[in-house]
């Protein structure tokens, strides 16, 4: 909470199916989940979530089509999406529809 408290990790990359390295990370606007980067021993990026009080991970999508990587992993969310730049080094915006 924003009052403070007692920091506590909430996943390990251990917690992550085949993924090495955590991203960014963003909270939801609800406060309710969590949405981070990670990537595999390959450097392919993609995003997860999990739930504000820890539990299970959620892969919500893998940038595995090399025309159209990933090079900044750096995005936002709203209630329903993920709005995160991919393809060639110019600044395309995508979305992706976050179900829950």
């Amino acid at each position: 909470s924003s009052e403070g408290g007692i920091p506590r990790g909430l996943l390990r990359i251990q917690d992550v199916p085949g993924q090495v390295q955590f991203g960014d990370v963003r909270w939801a606007r609800d406060g309710r989940s969590v949405y981070f980067a990670a990537y595999d021993g390959q450097g392919t990026a993609s995003f997860w979530v999990v739930g504000a009080s820890g539990g299970a991970v959620r892969q919500l999508v893998r940038f595995d089509d090399p025309s159209r990587p990933i090079f900044r992993a750096n995005f936002t969310a709203d209630a329903t999406r993920l709005y995160f730049t991919i393809g060639d080094r110019q600044s395309d915006i995508w979305t992706v529809e976050v179900k829950e």
